[in-house]
């Protein structure tokens, strides 16, 4: 998705994806080329390498990514895909990703590191906080205050005003009424937060 976005914005030359796994020697997605693994950064920023992007799903790891590629001295843009509308009020923080399709609307705040994915809408005054994921179809009301690290499953929705707690998890297609608490996870039509395991 990222390389397809890249590709779509045509404003930066991709020179090859670095792998945090075990890159396979002449392996290419895309048609661009894994060139190596993480130890590969510093050597890349050397010869001039300014910019980078990442394709990590979940927010814990995006953090702790993009303060090391920060470290190195990477520049961390905001990717927008250009089918995506942004109105030019709304402020988006470093390394953010805003998918094709996506809305963000007026005043509307993203955070470093957050994705809002295909079709997801963030209405007006909305704030999303650091590293939260947004999945595709998500809608989130004016007025929302999404917290740091929080994701929100595919066609979930959130009404107006709510304050979606910090690391909470918002279930695919879930609705989300009334407030969600920090770290627990909500689902269901209304979406209630769902008891650990055993507990319920």
């Amino acid at each position: 998705m990222v390389l397809s976005m890249l590709a779509a914005t045509s404003e930066y030359d991709v020179i090859g994806v670095v792998d945090a796994g075990v890159p396979c020697s002449g392996e290419a997605i895309l048609g661009v080329p894994v060139i190596g693994g993480v130890d590969r950064l510093a050597e890349l920023r050397k010869s001039g390498t300014e910019a980078a992007f990442l394709a990590l799903g979940n927010g814990s790891e995006r953090a702790a990514a993009q303060a090391a590629l920060a470290a190195h001295g990477y520049a961390l843009p905001p990717l927008v895909h250009p089918t995506a509308f942004v109105d030019p009020t709304a402020q988006i923080g470093a390394g953010a990703q805003v998918c094709a399709m996506a809305f963000i609307g007026p005043e509307v705040v993203l955070g470093d590191g957050v994705i809002v994915n295909t079709h997801a809408a963030v209405d007006h005054e909305s704030r999303v906080e650091n590293f939260a994921t947004l999945s595709p179809a998500v809608a989130v009301a004016g007025r929302c205050l999404i917290g740091a690290g929080a994701f929100l499953g595919i066609g979930a929705k959130v009404s107006h005003g709510l304050h979606i707690g910090a690391g909470a998890r918002l279930g695919a297609g879930a609705v989300a009424l009334a407030g969600v608490p920090p770290s627990v996870l909500a689902i269901g039509i209304p979406a209630r937060v769902k008891p650990p395991a055993g507990m319920d």
